[in-house]
């Protein structure tokens, strides 16, 4: 299969890259940064466009590798936006993607898979959005009802909740929180009573695995939308609780010192629909004992060296 990839240097769209090209896959990137980890080091500069605004030269890249599938993960992820934030979330988030998207329908590619957020569904409710990056990432969902409606493509949206994994350079909760137990940290949060929900990146790649092997199945003109759950969300003093349990190290947290964001999700989103054969397989105890693992032996590793 030949893939068109966006977002690829992420952290979702790395490992998903890593696994597409151990099947054997050929893999075409459209990026607009030049920083690329080892992985997609290993794809042929060739198959890699660098986007700079110019459409005329994306058309002929996409004429001459003409993709069966694809996978839109790139993103611009801000929970509470500033001002001089607003052109670069709509660019990021609406105007790129649709720009891609209008490419690779010219260029006869009919089946997209794309990349959604739980957060548009704030508390529970069908189109709610948590906050403006959530909101854009609805907008980019209803203009590719346009090309759906007008072009017959394919669309799977894979609206998915908070992720986290080894190696996540994102400074994100998880990733802060196994970080601060590795140094015994004490950390100022709200009392701690939201949900959360954290789905292990190997089950997210899982995941556009399956969505992938449906797209092929789907009807002409179709847009299916499914949420990528760990459908066990549990509280954020809970989530502290497992991790000191595993972790050599306990996390020391200050609960209440910060008050709930504006907007806090509370509460998770329910009413999903789940993705066909597809179900999480990692549970949040076993993800958690990966991370502190990798953690203490990056640590080892460390001071063996600095006594040297």
């Amino acid at each position: 299969m030949r893939y068109l990839i966006s977002g690829a240097t992420g952290f979702i769209g790395s490992n998903l890259v890593a696994k597409l090209l151990d099947n054997g896959n050929q893999i075409f990137l459209i990026t607009r940064t030049s920083r690329l980890d080892e992985e997609i080091e290993k794809i042929s500069k060739e198959n890699i466009f660098f986007f700079d605004g110019n459409e005329d030269a994306l058309d002929e890249f996409l004429k001459k590798n003409v993709p069966d599938i694809f996978i839109h993960l790139a993103s611009l992820y801000i929970t509470q936006h500033k001002k001089e934030d607003v052109t670069n979330l709509l660019y990021s988030n609406i105007t790129y993607p649709t720009i891609i998207t209008d490419a690779i329908v010219r260029c006869g590619c009919k089946k997209i898979i794309n990349t959604g957020t739980s957060w548009q569904n704030f508390n529970n409710e069908k189109y709610n959005p948590t906050c403006l990056y959530a909101a854009t990432k609805e907008a980019f969902e209803k203009l590719l009802e346009f090309y759906v409606k007008s072009q017959s493509i394919n669309v799977i949206t894979l609206r998915i909740f908070d992720t986290y994994g080894l190696y996540d350079k994102r400074k994100k909760l998880v990733s802060m929180l196994v970080e601060s137990s590795k140094q015994s940290l004490q950390i100022e949060m709200s009392p701690g009573e939201q949900e959360i929900d954290l789905v292990y990146v190997d089950d997210v790649v899982d995941a556009f695995l399956v969505a992938i092997e449906l797209i092929l199945k789907s009807p002409n003109s179709s847009h299916l939308t499914y949420g990528i759950s760990s459908e066990k969300p549990i509280t954020l003093k809970k989530l502290v609780d497992i991790l000191n349990s595993i972790s050599p190290q306990k996390l020391k947290v200050k609960w209440g010192a910060r008050d709930y964001r504006d907007r806090e999700v509370m509460y998770t989103w329910k009413d999903f629909i789940r993705l066909p054969n597809w179900k999480p397989k990692v549970s949040i105890e076993e993800g958690l004992r990966k991370l502190v693992t990798s953690s203490t032996d990056e640590a080892r590793i460390e001071k063996s060296t600095t006594a040297k």
